[in-house]
């Protein structure tokens, strides 16, 4: 049987066309999905400095109060695959979401969930505007990011993740920033990073063609709510963090090497290069001189690597007792911080002097899962699986452990 030419063009083009799965869960579904279980607007009575940590894999949750080190809540879920948890800026509410797209509110005066809904099949990332107002979920299945009202879960907005010529992605990461009161967004499967804007009033640029991100140089058509801005990368970057005053993405390429999109010009502008399995979204940044460096772990090697942020050349590199996992810095304090792997150390950095200092030997048997500041710097928070410990950041004692149950 002879094929013609036609028909052998007509199927590797339809080869070629990426497979849809943007009706597989479309605003209709999620929005009958909603659920308002019970009352709203309840407050826990008072406001607490509060620092949260978390069991993502147990459903376990503790609220501390960052004044008095006493544990306020300790709460216990029967969810599955909870990949995320976010706490609501009035300190209120607990934001759940699990990997089967269910976003749930917990609301901690009635200590129940008083609303639920669905918004994928699949879900992978969760982020809280700044100031509060709106959650973005991002699902790997459909291809897909979602607005929601962070009050009551109501949903505001269905976009579709696509290159703008037809090939899907599914969402690696959503953060916050919020200076540009957006959500910038990790794509797993094409060479860009997405902007939304949750302003009442977008800049120029998130509508029709701009040339730049500041008013006198973009056009002044007035966005649609939730609009979108493709920032374009040389090479696919699934997660990142933000560069000084939130003006550039640093994120790692499938290779391990890093890369600077600035999110105004929306291109990538520089590589780190020589440097190879740097951890950027466990980075810190803080400023020497004035001049603010970063200060990342490498993946197989016993180094922090510090980095000019000016000029993207490497500072200086500083031996670590083992390889390192978090880096967590903070204004009030003198000193870095870095988890260890599979160690229960932790590395204190003299970020004045770039030197490390000494090890700090946690009391729990176990490898460290989470290093968190208090609001104001004064107390490190170090979890394990079966302890907190909090360290006084400036004088390096340990201040107060909770054991874990």
């Amino acid at each position: 049987m002879k094929i013609s030419v036609p028909i052998v063009f007509i199927v590797f083009m339809f080869l070629l066309v990426p497979v849809s799965y943007s009706d597989s869960w479309d605003m209709q579904q999620i929005q009958k999905s909603h659920r308002l279980l019970s009352e709203l607007g309840k407050h826990v009575t008072g406001q607490h400095d509060l620092v949260m940590l978390s069991n993502n894999k147990k459903g376990k949750i503790w609220l501390i109060d960052n004044n008095n080190l006493t544990v306020l809540d300790s709460i216990q879920l029967s969810k599955p695959h909870i990949i995320r948890i976010l706490l609501s800026s009035d300190k209120h509410n607990i934001f759940f979401l699990q990997a089967n797209g269910k976003v749930e509110i917990y609301n901690r005066h009635l200590k129940s969930v008083v609303s639920e809904i669905k918004v994928g099949r699949q879900s992978s990332s969760m982020a809280i505007s700044h100031d509060g107002r709106y959650l973005a979920i991002g699902n790997l299945q459909p291809h897909s990011v979602v607005i929601l009202d962070a009050t009551n879960l109501t949903p505001l907005k269905y976009l579709s993740v696509h290159d703008g010529f037809g090939m899907e992605s599914g969402v690696a990461q959503i953060y916050p920033n919020p200076i540009r009161e957006t959500f910038a967004i990790g794509l797993n499967d094409i060479p860009q990073l997405w902007e939304i804007s949750y302003a009442d009033n977008p800049y120029p640029g998130f509508s029709g063609w701009e040339h730049g991100y500041h008013n006198e140089s973009g056009d002044l058509v007035k966005a649609q709510p939730f609009p979108v801005r493709r920032l374009i990368a040389r090479e696919i970057i699934k997660d990142f963090r933000f560069g000084p005053e939130f003006l550039s993405l640093i994120g790692n390429n499938g290779e391990g090497l890093a890369h600077i999109v600035d999110v105004d010009i929306r291109r990538t502008l520089f590589k780190i290069e020589g440097i190879k399995e740097l951890n950027i979204p466990e980075a810190a940044i803080w400023d020497e001189q004035s001049q603010p460096i970063l200060a990342s772990s490498q993946q197989k090697q016993n180094l922090l690597q510090i980095i000019d942020t000016e000029n993207w050349q490497l500072i200086k590199s500083i031996n670590l007792p083992s390889i390192g996992q978090f880096v967590r810095a903070h204004p009030q304090s003198p000193y870095a911080f870095v988890s260890l792997q599979d160690q229960n150390k932790i590395a204190v950095i003299d970020k004045a002097k770039l030197e490390f200092v000494r090890s700090l030997n946690m009391q729990s048997d176990d490898s460290i899962k989470e290093l968190k500041f208090g609001r104001h710097g004064k107390h490190l928070y170090v979890q394990s699986n079966h302890a907190i410990e909090i360290v006084d950041s400036q004088t390096l004692k340990r201040v107060k452990r909770f054991q874990l149950r």
